[in-house]
């Protein structure tokens, strides 16, 4: 619910707290992660209601992604004009903003600098989408004015400290829809997390489609009941629990993330924590069961049996699905 995700949100913001060493309260401009170098200036640039923001075609996402940032803040309807960038075929105020990707070394740089009369954020694709969200941190606690806002000269020069910068979602104990999925990634693409781990199986549950096996989601994705309180307290709540993403759902949430420059990476627990699996395929296990997906919490005995062939068969053909799903270069197996 809202509750969740405002929690989630804050435990970003502690995590990079505890990053960047920043237990002390900063003064403006207090973003996070911290930038590599924060340059203050003089003056202010002025954001208001006839501000425009150029970029060329290849931009035209991010620039939305700013204008739909400035309205949130203020109900502005800031409208995005694309240019040749070059020859500059569109007159240029000094209220507006001018997007400009440009090569750079490390992937994710951006420059965000402002001053009285200019405004120009420049980076390669990714960084003018993380510049957006510093800008977005940027104008937090500014005094909003009905006709303008004032935001203080500025240079900002950033880049990732991290190649890999990931968060973690479990979905299989506790199943998440994908307008929930979808929200995660905001607050992931928000700090700029760019690879998301979504595991997607467990003990708990099965939770995506597999054409090749559809008992996996017939039987694998539902649990008959859900222990309540401490592990090991056998009580619980004897109402039957479960859920799974079909394809094109898959689809729909590695599209949406993508856009915001994040690697979905699936995670297909095996061999261990396979009992989804094996209560809908009882021929993968080493005995004949009976198989039924977790209840509880904790470690299973039961796993795919390495002495069975088809289980070799049956996991080539789970991931073969999996890999034509996720563009990422990589599958998490668990590996317990």
């Amino acid at each position: 619910g809202l509750e969740t995700l405002i929690m989630i949100r804050y435990f970003f913001i502690l995590v990079f707290a505890c990053i960047t060493g920043s237990a002390q309260a900063q003064e403006w401009p207090s973003i996070t992660p911290r930038p590599q170098s924060v340059t203050r200036g003089n003056g202010y640039f002025i954001l208001q209601p006839t501000t425009r923001i150029h970029c060329s075609e290849a931009n035209k996402y991010e620039a939305e992604q700013l204008s739909r940032v400035i309205q949130q803040k203020t109900l502005w309807n800031i409208p995005v004009v694309v240019i040749q960038l070059g020859t500059r075929n569109a007159p240029i105020d000094e209220h507006s903003i001018l997007l400009s990707e440009q090569p750079v070394e490390k992937p994710g740089t951006y420059s965000i600098k402002l001053e009285t009369g200019s405004a120009v954020i420049s980076g390669d694709a990714s960084g003018l989408f993380y510049a957006v969200q510093t800008f977005d941190q940027l104008c937090t606690n500014l005094i909003i004015k009905k006709d303008h806002i004032a935001i203080p000269a500025i240079e900002i020069n950033d880049y990732p400290r991290l190649q890999y910068r990931g968060m973690h979602l479990d979905v299989s104990r506790h199943f998440f829809p994908v307008e929930y999925v979808n929200r995660y990634i905001d607050f992931l693409a928000f700090h700029k997390f760019n690879y998301f781990h979504w595991h997607l199986t467990d003990d708990q549950g099965w939770r995506i489609e597999i054409k090749q096996y559809p008992k996996l989601t017939e039987t694998g994705s539902r649990r008959s009941q859900t222990l309540l309180g401490r592990y090991g307290s056998d009580v619980y709540d004897g109402i039957p629990y479960g859920g799974f993403y079909t394809q094109e759902e898959i689809k729909e949430v590695v599209a949406y993330a993508a856009q915001r420059h994040i690697s979905i990476i699936p995670e297909i627990d095996i061999p261990g924590h396979s009992l989804a699996a094996l209560s809908s395929y009882p021929f993968l296990g080493c005995s004949k069961g009976p198989y039924e997906v977790m209840q509880t919490w904790g470690v299973a005995h039961d796993v795919l049996c390495a002495g069975n062939d088809s289980t070799y068969v049956f996991m080539q053909n789970v991931l073969t699905e999996v890999m034509s799903l996720f563009p990422a270069p990589y599958i998490h197996i668990g590996g317990d």
